[in-house]
């Protein structure tokens, strides 16, 4: 099993995707569903 944690900085994500940071979020699942990866939304501790 592997796992990828990011956290993007909301402000910049508004600033530099030309749909904002929900649709970065979306895009990023997106693109890693391709590689088999599921999103799960969560805290890292």
């Amino acid at each position: 099993m592997f796992a990828i944690a990011f956290d993007l900085v909301v402000a910049d994500a508004v600033q530099h995707h030309p749909r904002g940071a929900t649709a970065a979020y979306t895009d990023i699942g997106v693109t890693l569903k391709k590689y088999s990866f599921d999103r799960v939304q969560g805290s890292v501790t």
